[in-house]
């Protein structure tokens, strides 16, 4: 057994402790929104994007003219797991430090991100590009995180995508073609230094 997203503690330690009890075989680092609006997954997501500012909330504050795929992406990697979106994971790093059993990440897909983007009135191209590069670079940064806790640890890491769930409305600002493509690019980053899966909780 594993498990995905947030659980209801505010207390990050206390979160690590539950999940390495009850999921000895493959714990699953968690979220803890209810400790800070900026550990919801599209928050955690954008931290770190210049031009999108995370409010306390966990919602954004976008400056569209800012937004750049390139400076996206150098600045998420740069920013990594720090700040006040990661604590939880940060904590359960240091729960599996030197563990040479598997361990299970999630972060959020470029698809979910840029329909968030979008719905703040960025251009649907700029959008998910952006997000693609955000996504993709907080992978390797997700990875180098883990990869210095536990070293030897087998990694799992699954994209959380519920924004797929409307891939297919006649509506959706994403091509199906390009739809994949994005999400491919996101598991791409991860293959090879980690076993890797899709989470979509919907149709």
């Amino acid at each position: 057994a594993t498990s995905i997203g947030s659980l209801p503690h505010t207390d990050p330690r206390a979160a690590a402790s539950l999940v390495l009890e009850r999921q000895p075989r493959l714990p699953a680092a968690p979220s803890l929104p209810n400790r800070s609006g900026r550990e919801q997954m599209i928050g955690q997501a954008a931290w770190g994007i210049p031009g999108v500012e995370v409010l306390p909330d966990g919602s954004l504050s976008v400056d569209d003219l800012r937004l750049d795929p390139v400076a996206a992406a150098e600045a998420v990697e740069a920013a990594g797991v720090d700040g006040d979106p990661f604590v939880a994971l940060r904590s359960f790093l240091g729960a599996v430090s030197g563990r040479r059993g598997p361990v299970k990440l999630q972060l959020t897909g470029p698809v979910t991100l840029g329909l968030a983007l979008h719905a703040l009135g960025v251009e649907a191209g700029r959008a998910f590009a952006t997000a693609g590069a955000a996504v993709q670079a907080r992978a390797r940064a997700l990875l180098a995180a883990a990869e210095r806790a536990a070293p030897l640890a087998p990694l799992v890491v699954f994209v959380d995508e519920p924004g797929l769930t409307a891939a297919m409305h006649p509506g959706f600002p994403l091509g199906p073609n390009d739809t994949i493509d994005l999400v491919s690019g996101a598991l791409a980053t991860l293959e090879g230094r980690a076993t890797t899966g899709v989470h979509c909780c919907g149709a």
